[in-house]
């Protein structure tokens, strides 16, 4: 199953691709740590929260 999370303040997106069996609940949370990775990184690493996530999207 494929993961997307998308922050509409920077236009950062990431996508993860995880087994179905997995769950929402544990796909969703790795989805949301890659995007605070990516954040983190534009940021020279300065610790990001992902409450300006807007959105997490599920695509089978």
């Amino acid at each position: 199953m494929r993961v997307s999370a998308f922050d509409p303040r920077t236009l950062a997106e990431v996508s993860i691709v995880g087994a179905a069996a997995a769950g929402h609940a544990i796909l969703e949370r790795m989805v949301l740590r890659r995007l605070d990775w990516v954040l983190a990184r534009k940021r020279g690493w300065a610790r990001v929260g992902t409450d300006q996530v807007a959105s997490v999207c599920d695509s089978a």
